[in-house]
């Protein structure tokens, strides 16, 4: 019986660890640039600055959060944001356009993203948004799949909309366009802001960074592709300075149709090895499947 019990601790145990490694996200790629990563405290109060990643640096909260809270959680950013919520930073090592207006050789920003509940970025439920580069006008993202009226959805490598936040982690990459990135003339862009137009929602953000690299295992959970129009770069270049504390209703009110063009095609590249995960997975569970059979039929013997 001893024998049967210790057996089964190690079947179980097994499943577990094939259970967290078939959920276990990538690390981040070699090429990344990170913005802030939130392991580092203590949660800085606005207009104060906190450690912006493991490797130093500073982030600064802006001034004037309105509507919302944010406190740091087992190594991420936990921020509320009620119906006008707004929460601003800026990480000033870390430039999605320079003082000339070049916009960054990097193609895309990942935010590692969780919900509190799941489908916080679903209509009805919150309009999450976020302003690369901060201030308000046209280039104000959301999040969200269904924006009518509202801000243009961010589009992922291969021109979907935002996956559906769930209440595991996953990485929501947007390819950044001269549309979707702010521009401020003579002034290099470093902020981010976050904003939300319905209901309360939280979300925790695990790390912001850029890079030229789809992360390795990305997955778009359902959202539809979006065929971009070809127009210029239609964004608003009188916007407000960098650090605005706007709450960013007027994002909720823009009807900017200039949607990001996405170059490049992320999903031919990691369907491959998707499938070949999933089949790992499979043989692991089923290989535990037959070691508990295979015990019960041995302690059915000896009784």
């Amino acid at each position: 019986m001893k024998k049967l019990s210790r057996m089964l601790a190690v079947v179980m145990t097994a499943a577990l660890l094939t259970a967290g490694a078939s959920t276990a996200l990538a690390a981040r790629p070699d090429d990344a640039k990170v913005y802030a990563d939130f392991n580092n405290g203590p949660m800085a109060e606005p207009e104060q600055t906190m450690q912006a990643t493991d490797e130093g640096g500073a982030l600064y909260i802006n001034d004037g959060p309105i509507d919302a809270k944010a406190e740091l959680s087992d190594g991420a950013l936990k921020l509320t944001l009620g119906p006008t919520g707004y929460y601003g930073m800026q990480n000033g090592a870390v430039q999605f356009r320079d003082i000339d207006g070049k916009l960054t050789a990097y193609k895309y920003l990942v935010v590692r993203m969780k919900g509190e509940k799941g489908q916080e970025n679903v209509s009805g439920n919150g309009v999450l948004m976020m302003s690369i580069g901060g201030g308000d006008g046209s280039h104000i993202g959301t999040f969200n799949a269904e924006a009518a009226g509202g801000p243009t959805p961010f589009l992922d490598p291969d021109g979907k909309t935002m996956p559906t936040i769930t209440t595991e982690y996953q990485d929501f990459v947007i390819a950044l366009t001269e549309d979707n990135v702010r521009k401020n003339p003579g002034k290099a862009v470093t902020g981010i802001n976050f904003n939300n137009s319905v209901g309360q929602l939280t979300v925790y953000i695990d790390e912001i960074y850029l890079t030229n690299t789809v992360p390795e295992g990305y997955e778009n959970n359902g959202s539809t592709p979006v065929t971009p129009p070809t127009t210029g770069s239609g964004n608003d270049t009188n916007s407000a300075p960098e650090n605005n504390n706007g709450s960013g209703n007027n994002a909720a009110n823009q009807n900017n149709t200039n949607t990001p063009s996405a170059g490049g095609s992320a999903s031919s590249g990691m369907s491959t090895a998707n499938v070949v995960m999933i089949i790992v997975v499979a043989v692991m569970v089923a290989l535990n499947i037959i070691v508990l059979v295979y015990a019960i039929l041995q302690l059915s013997k000896k009784r």
